[in-house]
């Protein structure tokens, strides 16, 4: 109920590697529309899941955009934080 257009909250980026690890981190993002069934978001930070040489498109550049629809999102960076943490996810 508290997401509207404009609204700017956080969502998770989530990546599953090969040895059955996940990952995930906060992005900050803005809500640009919403449908019944979906909601368009853009970052307006960039955030990537590794760092280093060749792992630039582990993550979401800023000014990129998707339509959520089955994600969570947050009000903060920290209740963000929490949820990874609580399911394991958190990058350390």
């Amino acid at each position: 109920s508290w997401v509207t257009t404009g609204t700017e909250c956080y969502g998770i980026i989530i990546g599953t590697f090969a040895d059955g690890t996940t990952m995930g981190k906060p992005v900050k993002c803005k809500v640009m529309a919403i449908r019944q069934d979906k909601i368009k978001m853009k970052t307006v930070e960039s955030v990537n899941l590794l760092d280093g040489e060749g792992c630039d498109k582990m993550g979401l550049a800023y000014g990129d955009t998707w339509w959520e629809e089955e994600g969570d999102l947050f009000k903060t960076r920290e209740d963000a934080e929490t949820y990874l943490k609580e399911k394991g996810w958190m990058k350390r």
